[in-house]
């Protein structure tokens, strides 16, 4: 389920600019059996931002989605995860895990959203954005690759995502999450927040 223009050109550069200040860590080597994945990550615990992103029409959207055992949406992780992949750096195919919140609300669906997309680097032109912002949004390299990509049975292709600026993924994870994978980044970097939809008991 995608989500077209769910933050603003403004809203995605005022990220970057924070993102770009944030004391980002590489993602330690695999385990055995664990997926390959190779980028830069950085979590925190805030719920007044997830929910805010959760009032920010995900609410509405969400209401609809299918949970197990007459579960119900009812707000974001308050784990928000911003991830930043450069050139060659990837995440293999794997399934995203089920987890469950400190209030007891188990996740079901992933949100991924992008903050820059194929082009983003040429963007400069929003006058409601400060200077300091288009220079940054300006600065940022051309994106190219970095698709999220999704498997069905006998490993065939169901879709291919491509990463745009301002637009939020939703999909299914754990017992009904398709196989999936970030491809490698060929060209600039790709930034995206993550963070989960929690249901609880109707």
């Amino acid at each position: 389920m995608v989500f077209a223009h769910f933050l603003l050109p403004t809203e995605c550069r005022a990220l970057l600019s924070m993102a770009g200040q944030l004391p980002m860590a590489v993602t330690p080597p695999p385990k055995r059996d664990e997926a390959y994945r190779d980028n830069w990550r950085f979590s925190i615990d805030d719920p007044a931002f997830a929910d805010r992103l959760w009032r920010a029409g995900l609410d509405v959207a969400c209401a609809r989605l299918e949970g197990g055992q007459h579960r119900c949406a009812v707000g974001l992780n308050s784990n928000i995860r911003l991830y930043r992949y450069d050139p060659q750096q990837r995440f293999g195919q794997h399934y995203d895990d089920s987890v469950r919140d400190k209030h007891g609300h188990q996740s079901e669906w992933t949100l991924l959203v992008y903050l820059n997309g194929d082009g983003d680097g040429d963007v400069t032109g929003d006058a409601l954005a400060s200077y300091k912002e288009q220079a940054i949004w300006s600065a940022l390299p051309l994106l190219r690759g970095g698709h999220t990509v999704f498997y069905g049975p006998a490993k065939r292709q169901v879709t291919s995502v491509a990463p745009v600026a301002g637009m939020a993924l939703l999909h299914r994870h754990g017992a009904r999450c398709l196989r999936h994978e970030a491809l490698e980044v060929k060209e600039g970097c790709k930034w995206v927040l993550r963070s989960d939809v929690m249901f609880a008991a109707r």
